[in-house]
């Protein structure tokens, strides 16, 4: 079982790209929002606080500020004419040059840190590798899965899932073999038919928002608060903030703010994971999370994790981190950095935040907050945030949570 879930781990990573995981259908929730300057939530029905376990989820209202994919996004070079959906959407359009470089976003040559070099050469070498196979790619997809346009909304999401950063990403994780990756994107794709349906968009809205968030700004603690020197969107998260432990609401809540941030899978880009394990207890040791989070993210949002930052790391996890250091090989395991002291810390800050003040300093106040719900920097520090399509979404949670009357006005340990 150990092994299963490192290898879950790895292809999380990109290794490979195979696993699956099956979620039922939730229970349908209708809401609406009048005004998208303000995003007034009505919930209209409510079956329960939670949202169900044959349900996965999120917790932050859709940003109405994203930017949706258009028809540049696709990158389909091969087929100067296009054919318009019902909806408006351009389903086969032609791609500038401009828009192909966006899409085929590298590392830079130097990693901020000397020990992390090895993760930025592993992930140029993946990425040469998948562009060899990226035309064969493209026009397996172009027959197989764009084949006729959209007609409706739904259909429109399915289609601007196959940019060329898709590809990519898909190829990377599959060691650049495009009948892998091929099947790998339909895979995905039927998984997100499944699991992304209307229930989780807001009325009128290209991307999802997780239900359990909307009711409650406790509920979950998986916050995008802005970018590293890299580019990379930084997320923070916390189990022992987070006052919902439902694993499908939690998994809910993953999944749709992934899918907000890279705008319906669409876009390229990873995150920068700091998970910090203040306030960890029984309650957040339920071993369903791991058995649905990790195989989502490996086969369903390959190359999307960059690096995972960890926290207040507990000691009883350690055996585990040993474990996989053997299974796993350098490359993967370089990802995975522990930090153990006051030291390692702003070292990393350093490094990787020094282009964002603001960010810096909400995340050196938020580790020194009380790992219970609601127990987050205070409104003088989120007003640090910059606010962008990107980070308005856990803005305006964190704006939520201050004035919650569950919220832990003892901030501090």
């Amino acid at each position: 079982r150990t092994v299963a879930m490192f290898g879950a781990l790895a292809e999380c990573f990109g290794l490979s790209c195979s696993c699956d995981v099956r979620a039922a259908d939730a229970a349908e929730i209708k809401i609406t929002s009048d005004a998208p300057e303000a995003i007034v939530v009505k919930v209209v029905a409510t079956p329960s606080t939670t949202t169900g376990a044959e349900s996965f989820g999120d917790s932050s209202p859709v940003s109405v500020f994203a930017r949706v994919p258009t028809e540049a996004s696709f990158c389909l070079t091969k087929h100067p004419t296009s054919a318009t959906s019902a909806t408006g959407l351009t389903a086969f359009g032609v791609c500038h040059q401009e828009d192909e470089e966006n899409q085929l976003v590298e590392w830079p040559d130097k990693a901020p840190l000397e020990e992390d070099q090895p993760v930025a050469d592993s992930l140029r070498r993946r990425m040469a590798k998948a562009k060899l196979s990226l035309e064969a790619l493209r026009e397996r997809v172009q027959e197989e899965l764009l084949d006729r346009p959209a007609q409706t909304q739904a259909e429109e999401r399915e289609m601007s899932f196959c940019t060329t950063s898709t590809m990519m990403r898909y190829l990377c994780a599959s060691d650049g073999d495009a009948n892998k990756a091929l099947r790998a994107m339909k895979d995905s794709m039927e998984w997100r038919r499944r699991n992304l349906q209307e229930h989780l968009f807001l009325e009128g809205a290209k991307l999802p928002t997780c239900r359990s968030c909307l009711k409650d700004p406790l509920s979950h603690c998986f916050l995008c608060i802005g970018q590293d020197v890299l580019g990379r969107h930084v997320i923070y998260s916390c189990t022992g903030r987070a006052a919902n432990k439902t694993p499908e609401d939690g998994i809910e809540h993953m999944a749709t703010e992934l899918e907000r941030l890279f705008q319906n899978s669409s876009m390229p880009g990873q995150i920068a994971w700091v998970l910090d394990f203040a306030g960890f207890g029984l309650a957040d040791c339920n071993p369903k999370v791991a058995a649905l989070a990790l195989p989502m993210f490996a086969s369903h949002y390959p190359e999307r994790f960059g690096q995972i930052v960890c926290l207040s790391f507990p000691y009883a996890f350690y055996p585990l981190y040993a474990a996989g250091s053997r299974i796993l090989d350098k490359d993967t395991m370089a990802k995975v950095k522990i930090l153990k002291s006051d030291k390692e810390w702003k070292r990393y800050g350093d490094a990787y935040w020094s282009n964002d003040p603001g960010m810096r300093s909400w995340l050196d106040e938020a580790v020194k907050c009380k790992g219970v719900p609601g127990s987050f920097p205070g409104p003088d520090f989120t007003e640090q945030l910059r606010r962008t399509p990107a980070t308005e979404n856990a803005i305006r949670i964190l704006e939520r949570c201050a004035t919650h009357p569950g919220c832990h006005k003892d901030h501090k340990h």
